[in-house]
């Protein structure tokens, strides 16, 4: 399946397919690129970046930003002609970091090269600063953007230019909820007021009187009866009654 397919005709036809539309920070984008320019050019020059564009406001107060993360030369001052088609498979590594840095350092990634003043003088990189290795998450509102996309742009040094391009969504990285602590509540010992058979506050069962005290049977278990001095005191009464007859 062909996702986003964005074409500019009459300087050059281009293809820009990613191999998904979704990606998290960290995975890389492999995208195919197709070349077909219309011209003929013997000075041209083809590059390919993932870029994120913030954009903001409307009518006369919109405005905006955008910046490469990583990016490749493609063609660096080949000759093309028209109707030649060119073709290749990149790889441009989504940044792990999604919030500004502090300082450069803050965007160190292995899978990046130097950029900057410290990258290679021939490569895509030296237009890439060390603090913009980064970017938020996809989120699209009324006032403010936040858009990610595969972008290839072509020209030669007869100022033809064309540019063809793909977006693609950034989700923002996954995070791990805070373990829930267990609550215990107290409960009150079976037979007390408000525990398990206390039956509204009320002890139920049968009264087994035996060896001086009594005892009450719950739900077939017999164990000791306290606080029932009626019981007592009327076992004691019945007790007097018999020796009295």
């Amino acid at each position: 399946m062909v996702w986003g397919l964005f074409r500019s005709r009459r300087v050059a036809e281009i293809e820009v397919v990613p191999d998904r539309p979704v990606y998290l920070p960290g995975d890389t984008v492999t995208a195919r690129v197709r070349l077909t320019p219309a011209v003929n050019a013997d000075r041209a020059e083809c590059s390919v970046a993932l870029v994120h564009r913030d954009r903001y406001g409307g009518g006369d107060s919109a405005g905006g930003d955008e910046w490469a993360v990583p990016g490749e030369y493609l063609l660096d001052e080949a000759p093309v002609r028209a109707g030649e088609v060119r073709q290749w498979a990149v790889a441009l590594p989504v940044p792990w970091r999604t919030t500004p840095p502090a300082t450069a350092a803050d965007c160190a990634d292995e899978r990046h090269p130097p950029s900057g003043e410290d990258a290679d003088e021939d490569s895509y990189d030296v237009l890439i600063e060390p603090e913009e290795r980064w970017g938020p998450p996809t989120s699209v509102g009324p006032e403010m953007s936040s858009t990610w996309a595969v972008v290839c742009r072509f020209s030669s040094a007869r100022k033809h230019r064309a540019e063809g391009e793909a977006p693609v969504a950034v989700l923002a990285p996954p995070t791990v909820a805070p373990p829930v602590q267990p609550q215990h509540r107290w409960r009150p010992p079976t037979g007390l007021a408000g525990g398990p058979g206390s039956g509204d506050g009320r002890r139920r069962g049968r009264v087994v009187r035996g060896a001086g005290r009594s005892l009450v049977s719950l739900g077939g278990a017999v164990g000791p009866r306290r606080g029932l001095g009626w019981c007592v005191s009327h076992r004691r009464r019945s007790l007097g009654g018999l020796d009295a007859g």
